[in-house]
C-alpha cells in the first residue's frame, strides 16, 4: 500500500472511487463530481489535500480528503480545518488504509495551520459512527457537536403573501450583501468568510450576484439566501431505498404530488437540485427567512427542480422558517475532530449556534 497526495492524473480514479461508494442510509446516495473531481473540491476551501491510497498495481485502495477554510470562531476569522470524502473501495475494507490514512493526516496536522477539523457524518450510518468514534489505533478523537439537519424542499407554483420587500442580488450592492452576511455570520460559530474577490473564483465556482434573494426594509439589508446550482460539477444519484422506505416511497410520491412534500426518485436517477445557501437574517429572525424561503420556492426561474435544500443545526431558531414548507429531513452527526485533547477545544463550544455552509461541505 502506497499512501500519498493525490493530484490532478489522480481524477479519475478518484470520481470512479465515489461511484462505487454510496453513502448508506434510507435513502442511499452516491455523490459523484463530473468533469472533474479537483474542479468541485474548490468550492470546500482555500486550499484542499487529497490523501489518496493505492496497490502496487496503482489501484486506488481509497481516500479522504483535508480542506482548509476561513470561518467565524468566536467571532473572529479562523482558518479551521474540515475532513470529507472518506471513502474505502470495498475488496479493501478489512486492510489497514484506514489507519496508516489517519497517520499520513497527523503528519500533515503538524504544519498546525488549523486549531482543529470539523467533519458530518450521516445519523444512520452507525458503521462509520462506531469506527470513527472508537478513537482506536491512532484515530483523532471525535466529538459529537450538533446535528445537521438538511431540509429538502419542494419549489411550488403558489406565492405566498410576502411580508418583506424581496429583490434579486443584482438590485444590491455586492459589497453590501457580504457586508451583511459577514456583520450577522460573526454571530454563529463556523458561518463561512467571503470576500468580493471570492465571487468570480473557484471558490464560489457556479454562483453569481444575481442568484441571491435579498429582503430589504427601505435601504436596509435584513435578509439574503442564495440559490446555488452546483450540478455542472457535483451531482447526486440516488442508489437505493432500504426496505421500509421503498415500501413508503409510492405512497411518499402521490402524496407529493398533491403537496409540498419533496417527490422521491427512481433508483438510479440524478436528483435535480440546488442549494438555498447563506441563509443569514437580522438579528437570527426566522420570519425573514421565511419570506426569503417562500419567494425562492415560488420563482418560476425554480418550478422544474425536483427541490432545493437548506442546512441548519437542530438549535438554530431559523429552523422554524423551514417548517411551514412540509420539507423532508435528512440528519447528520458535526463532529470536532482533533489530535489533541478535547478540553484544549472546549473554548470553541461557547454556546454560540453552530453554522457549516451545505454548498461548501
Amino acid at each position: 500500500m502506497k499512501i500519498s497526495l493525490a493530484d490532478r492524473s489522480d481524477d479519475d480514479l478518484l470520481r470512479e472511487c465515489l461511484k462505487k461508494n454510496e453513502m448508506s442510509g434510507s435513502i442511499s446516495v452516491a455523490f459523484e463530481t463530473e468533469p472533474s473531481f479537483f474542479d468541485a473540491l474548490s468550492v470546500q476551501g482555500i486550499e484542499s489535500q487529497v490523501i489518496i491510497g493505492k496497490t502496487e498495481n496503482e489501484e486506488i485502495i481509497g481516500f479522504g480528503v483535508r480542506s482548509i477554510k476561513p470561518v467565524y470562531v468566536n467571532g473572529e476569522i479562523v482558518d479551521i480545518g474540515y475532513l470529507s470524502g472518506l471513502r474505502v473501495n470495498p475488496e479493501f475494507r478489512n486492510n489497514s488504509f484506514l489507519v496508516r490514512g489517519y497517520k499520513f493526516l497527523r503528519k500533515l496536522d503538524q504544519d498546525e495551520r488549523v486549531p482543529f477539523y470539523l467533519t458530518t457524518i450521516i445519523e444512520d450510518n452507525n458503521i462509520a459512527r462506531r469506527v470513527l468514534e472508537s478513537g482506536r489505533a491512532g484515530l483523532p478523537n471525535y466529538m459529537p457537536l450538533d446535528v445537521l439537519s438538511t431540509f429538502f424542499i419542494k419549489p411550488r407554483s403558489k406565492k405566498n403573501k410576502l411580508e418583506r420587500t424581496i429583490v434579486r442580488g443584482n438590485e444590491v450592492a455586492l459589497e453590501d450583501i457580504l457586508n451583511f452576511m459577514n456583520g450577522e455570520g460573526k454571530n454563529k460559530q463556523f458561518s463561512p468568510y467571503y470576500e468580493v474577490s471570492d465571487f468570480g473564483s473557484v471558490r464560489l465556482r457556479g454562483l453569481d450576484q444575481n442568484d441571491f434573494y435579498v429582503a430589504v426594509d427601505g435601504n436596509e439589508i435584513v435578509g439574503v439566501v442564495a440559490k446555488w446550482d452546483q450540478e455542472l460539477f457535483k451531482q447526486t444519484r440516488v442508489v437505493g431505498y432500504d426496505r421500509k422506505m421503498h415500501l413508503a416511497r409510492p405512497f411518499i410520491n402521490l402524496v407529493s404530488n398533491l403537496s409540498n412534500i419533496p417527490n422521491l426518485p427512481k433508483v438510479g436517477e440524478l436528483l435535480h437540485h440546488f442549494y438555498a445557501a447563506f441563509p443569514t437574517t437580522k438579528d437570527n429572525n426566522p420570519k425573514i427567512l421565511e419570506s426569503l424561503l417562500g419567494e425562492m420556492a415560488s420563482d418560476t426561474q425554480n418550478k422544474d427542480y425536483d427541490h432545493f435544500s437548506i442546512g441548519l443545526t437542530q438549535n438554530d431558531p431559523l429552523v422554524k422558517a423551514v417548517k411551514p414548507f412540509s420539507p423532508r429531513e435528512y440528519r447528520s452527526m458535526v463532529y470536532l475532530v482533533s489530535f489533541n485533547s478535547m478540553d484544549h477545544n472546549s473554548r470553541y463550544l461557547n454556546g454560540k449556534i453552530p453554522y457549516l455552509e451545505l454548498g461548501t461541505l
